[in-house]
């Protein structure tokens, strides 16, 4: 919090933009797993991806998954925050392994998943 005169201006309006997908973008899961541990009350997210850059230059960005369960889809960018290889940049004709491995403890009062699934992988470039 910042206290500021009252001739401050007024911020301006945010503007919105699309994000750019890199273009010819493929991937490859490596393997994708989630499984619930009832007797430790947790579940597990684990997995690899790689993230294949065919291009002839480097891109710094973001990979954004598509996951799915009990049929509501998720899309969001949050995997890399937690990825012990987050992937935040992909060489020329290179690739780069997503990698994931989290635990999350069971709240009985809200549920938790009893499947997730993964439908699709973007790349978004930040540079």
């Amino acid at each position: 919090m910042k206290e500021v005169s009252c001739d401050f201006p007024e911020p301006l309006e945010v503007t919105i933009i699309d994000p750019i997908a890199l273009e010819n973008f493929t991937y490859e899961v490596i393997f994708f797993r989630y499984s619930i541990d009832l007797i430790n009350n947790k579940t597990r997210l684990e997995f690899q991806i790689k993230l294949n850059n065919p291009n002839d230059y480097v891109v710094k960005g973001v990979p954004v998954l598509t996951t799915a369960s009990q049929g509501l889809e998720f899309r969001g960018e949050g995997y890399s925050v937690d990825a012990s290889n987050p992937c935040y940049g992909i060489d020329a004709k290179s690739s780069c392994i997503l990698t994931y491995d989290k635990q999350f403890p069971i709240n009985f009062d809200i549920g938790y998943a009893e499947n997730i699934t993964l439908v699709n992988v973007e790349y978004f470039i930040t540079n």
